[in-house]
């Protein structure tokens, strides 16, 4: 009788645990259509916080995060930082959100591009530094690698005879 319970109660936990992680998918797969669908309704041309917060949380959710590809744990998004926005260069800041149900807030920044549309081109612990790759990126003609030293050439090594 006690090893009939012991394996009511192991196929009823593994039962569970595989219904957990169906449920978990689920959830992420229609949060994903509806931020999907949120963002082909607006102008992909404009940048607003819904949108920037949007499109950082359906980045997270498809791509991962620090290595993470399990997104179907990721939860509690929070998007209340500050929006940065430049003509084609963008920084959401402060996005909050954990990566399991037991674990710590992450607190990201997210560095958004503007091409055909806006979209997420990075996230990161650090900062985007949009102010500083916008002006280096006006004072050089618009090329982002200003400031950077030249690199020496190397002469040619000598034959030996």
């Amino acid at each position: 009788m006690l090893a009939l319970l012991g394996v009511v109660w192991f196929v009823g936990f593994w039962g569970y645990v595989i219904w957990s992680v169906q449920q978990d998918g689920e959830r992420v797969e229609a949060r994903k259509l509806e931020l999907s669908q949120s963002l082909n309704k607006s102008d992909a041309n404009r940048l607003d916080h819904v949108s920037a917060c949007e499109l950082a949380e359906l980045y997270l959710l498809t791509n991962g995060y620090d290595g993470n590809t399990h997104v179907a744990q990721f939860k509690d998004f929070e998007c209340a930082g500050a929006l940065k926005t430049e003509p084609s260069l963008a920084t959401l800041e402060d996005l909050k959100f954990r990566t399991n149900s037991t674990g710590s807030l992450q607190t990201v920044a997210v560095c958004l591009k503007h091409g055909d549309r806006w979209f997420v081109d990075r996230v990161t612990r650090r900062t985007c530094d949009v102010d500083a790759a916008s002006a280096a990126a006006s004072a050089d003609g618009g090329r982002l690698d200003a400031g950077k030293k030249p690199q020496p050439k190397r002469a040619a090594p000598a034959p030996n005879h």
